[in-house]
């Protein structure tokens, strides 16, 4: 990432419709920016004598900052023309027509947080929250849902994001059906 996104991210609200680009190089980028970021909050817990739930707090801040800034410009939503090349690659490259990306989701293991009773606990035995994602042929993310309950199904947690509602009300851009090849 460029300078440009780092500064982004710690400006007020005021300033988030500037044109600064955001979109990162490579996926690289985003590594090297996330263990800066966590090495220099480990360097400031150390330095100032934070304790781990101050450090917690920080880095929550900053993600959402991150989501807040960075995430509406580098994952838009896909226009007609992206759809209809996403269903030709998934042609292409998986024998799979028409179709216009892959969902599944991925239940992260975590601690139960106090007074959760059996919201996080999920079919595994384990608490998790739920990350579900959107990716293209080439497993790229189109879209991600980050979050829910881990005793959630995939079909409700997708029938309650973002991206569920949007594709109910049909504003993504979706194009119109095709026959198949």
């Amino acid at each position: 990432m460029n300078p440009q996104t780092i500064e982004r991210v710690n400006t007020d609200d005021e300033e988030e419709n500037s044109e600064a680009s955001l979109a990162p190089s490579s996926n690289k980028e985003i590594v090297e920016v996330l263990s800066v970021l966590r090495r220099v909050i480990q360097h400031r817990a150390y330095s100032y004598h934070l304790g781990l739930s101050t450090v917690y707090q920080i880095i929550i801040e900053v993600c959402y900052a991150i989501i807040k800034i960075v995430m509406p410009e580098v994952m838009l939503v896909p226009t007609e023309q992206k759809w209809k090349e996403i269903a030709s690659k998934f042609w292409t490259c998986w024998n799979f027509p028409n179709c216009l990306g892959a969902i599944d989701g991925k239940h992260v293991t975590i601690q139960a947080p106090p007074n959760s009773g059996s919201q996080y606990f999920c079919y595994k035995k384990t608490f998790s929250i739920v990350l579900l994602a959107l990716v293209d042929a080439h497993y790229n993310f189109i879209a991600v849902d980050v979050g829910s309950f881990g005793k959630n199904s995939d079909g409700g947690i997708m029938a309650h994001s973002q991206l569920g509602k949007a594709l109910d009300q049909n504003k993504l851009n979706v194009p119109p059906k095709e026959a198949l090849p």
